[in-house]
């Protein structure tokens, strides 16, 4: 293989590569989606077998969307990953792992290898873990958008 080849081989593979990290990575919130991270989630299963899962979402989204265009859509998110961000170690345990449910999407979700106490991680850990989430992040997220916007966003957790 002539140089000129291996350099042109190696253009396509970066090529190859951009499309696979834009496919997992959300430039919007900064945040790679939840395939990406699979080994680390292979990992924390291996280390303890259960494993928390708290769902985040705007409620409504391609509705929400329509009505507020995808700017302040997008804004919206980007509000939440970083409110959600911001939160990890206060609201959920620092071991979480925050990942958007897609590129694009409308959903978050957090991995929790544990509670804060450092055991597994059970419903009644879980349960108030995701209420306050979304309490948290649906009133900061409220506050960075237009006031006729707000009564239209609703987070739901669970």
């Amino acid at each position: 293989m002539s140089k000129d080849e291996f350099a042109e081989l190696g253009k396509d593979w970066r090529c190859v590569l951009l499309g696979l990290k834009s496919a997992l990575y959300d430039s919007n919130t900064g945040l790679f989606a939840y395939p990406y991270h699979f080994d680390r989630l292979q990992r924390l299963v291996e280390y303890r077998p259960t494993l928390g899962l708290l769902y985040l979402e705007v409620s409504d989204f391609d509705r929400i969307e329509w009505l507020c265009g995808w700017q302040a859509m997008d804004e919206i998110l980007k509000c939440l990953a970083g409110d959600l961000t911001a939160l990890q170690g206060t609201a959920y345990p620092a071991s979480g792992l925050l990942a958007p449910a897609g590129v694009h999407g409308g959903g978050f979700l957090v991995f929790l290898p544990e509670n804060f106490v450092g055991s597994e991680p059970s419903l009644p850990d879980l349960e108030p873990m995701a209420g306050g989430l979304s309490r948290k992040v649906h009133s900061a997220a409220c506050h960075r958008i237009p006031e006729d916007l707000s009564a239209e966003v609703e987070v739901n957790a669970g």
